[in-house]
């Protein structure tokens, strides 16, 4: 069996929740009218874009879910051209391939974000990439992504590191069996993800705690 670590999305390599949420707010707000949005504000984060428009047309959106998804892919294409990398992912990746790991990545993400975000990086540094939204499977909180993700990479949950920094993301992990490490950057203790194995603050940090 193959090492192999897994890393989310949106806020593990890509720092693009709070870009993310700025524009829901513009876009849903238009939509749905901002008490409304206020109500399922706190459900978005780390939800698919198929939970989003579910949440959303409970409370009378009128968009048929083709046209949210193409709207919502319009503004994808803002929030990852501004988006930056998290600091020091780069590092991270670069690292953990000279110590032979196998890489996955996995999101409640369109196939279409992702790409954006793969083509921030030098290369695909990626063994597997899935979006749980395009191959209908469960998203997190269950395991489903992370346990696919395993299986391409010829590993097992015994030998697989994940990457989360979500309450959603680190159940899914916890609950696939790996070792799961919370990216914590600015939570606060309130909303700490419970769960975790190791809770890091840094991507620098967490080099230095996996002695890479």
């Amino acid at each position: 069996m193959n090492k192999a670590f897994i890393f989310d999305m949106d806020g593990v390599i890509v720092d693009s929740e709070s870009i993310w949420i700025s524009y829901e707010e513009k876009f849903l707000t238009k939509l749905i009218g901002r008490s409304t949005y206020v109500e399922i504000r706190d459900e978005l984060l780390g939800n698919s874009i198929s939970a989003i428009y579910k949440l959303a047309k409970k409370k009378g959106l009128k968009l048929t879910k083709k046209q949210f998804n193409n709207l919502y892919d319009q503004y994808a294409q803002k929030v990852y051209k501004e988006a930056p990398l998290i600091p020091n992912v780069w590092k991270l990746i670069t690292k953990l391939l000279k110590s032979n790991f196998k890489l996955g990545l996995v999101s409640a993400s369109r196939k279409i974000s992702i790409d954006l975000v793969l083509k921030k990086l030098h290369f695909n540094p990626f063994g597997v990439v899935i979006s749980t939204d395009a191959q209908n499977l469960h998203p997190k909180p269950y395991p489903d992504g992370f346990l696919k993700a395993m299986k391409v990479l010829n590993s097992d949950p015994e030998k697989t590191y994940i990457l989360e920094d979500t309450p959603k993301g680190v159940l899914a992990a916890r609950r696939s069996g790996a070792f799961t490490i919370c990216l914590l950057k600015d939570t606060l203790a309130s909303s700490k993800p419970s769960g975790a194995d190791l809770y890091v603050k840094n991507i620098n940090e967490l080099i230095t705690k996996l002695k890479l």
